[in-house]
């Protein structure tokens, strides 16, 4: 693909838009990985060619980023950079995931104890939960989440593996941002919609941790309708607070 970083030196013709790839020079390769799945056959590769210039650090994560697996199998010097070949496969987790129908997956943020991407499932924005190292955090999560989902709290479980979950993806503002932003009358009905679904909890018997930092673990919509998220650090307990 093109992969030189853009140079403003060079006049915008057929030849800088057959060579950049962006200002970085990365972005058309960033873009192709993202649509690259739909068009690759099941047990098919990438080969995929790209200069020193674009930094290969940064090619590395987006390879990464996309569920991708990769190994360099040439490099040669030419002049001052250095061109390089790799293989690009399917990771394991994505060919998991596109097998039961996740498409356009790529990464969405990164945490202590879990790396998130966003996806799409049957037409919905989904977000992929993987657990990073070892722990029961992805199996707590999936339980408290199939526990709460029939009282109207936290995002919708879809389906999980061996160390990851699929959700609905929510999309809005947190809380305090929402706060800031909106009028009284607005806040008073999310709060009381809030407190609503913390009763519910209550009523689960079940502490949800995540809620000491509650400005990280409520979004709003822009429907107005308040998600808590993260479940990961609930607990069972007598006395729920």
């Amino acid at each position: 693909p093109p992969y030189l970083p853009e140079d403003k030196r060079i006049p915008d013709d057929y030849i800088s838009k057959a060579t950049t790839g962006g200002k970085h020079g990365w972005e058309v390769i960033g873009r192709f990985l993202d649509e690259a799945p739909q068009h690759l056959e099941k047990k098919g590769v990438i080969l995929l060619l790209f200069s020193s210039t674009t930094k290969k650090e940064k090619v590395d994560e987006l390879i990464k980023e996309k569920l991708f697996d990769f190994k360099e199998i040439k490099n040669k010097k030419i002049f001052f950079e250095t061109l390089y070949v790799y293989k690009v496969m399917r990771s394991k987790l994505r060919e998991e995931l596109e097998g039961k129908g996740i498409s356009y997956i790529s990464k969405f943020a990164s945490g202590n104890r879990g790396e998130v991407y966003r996806g799409r499932y049957k037409e919905n924005e989904v977000a992929i939960k993987v657990q990073k190292g070892t722990g029961q955090h992805i199996k707590n999560e999936v339980k408290w989440l199939r526990k709460s989902n029939p009282l109207g709290v936290g995002p919708k479980y879809y389906f999980s593996g061996n160390n990851y979950f699929v959700m609905e993806f929510i999309e809005g503002k947190f809380i305090f941002e929402y706060l800031r932003d909106n009028s009284k009358t607005d806040i008073r009905k999310i709060l009381k919609k809030l407190f609503e679904q913390c009763h519910k909890l209550d009523k689960l018997r079940v502490n949800k941790l995540e809620m000491h930092h509650p400005h990280k673990h409520i979004i709003i919509t822009k429907d107005h309708a308040p998600y808590l998220v993260d479940f990961e650090r609930c607990t069972k307990s007598s006395a729920p607070k």
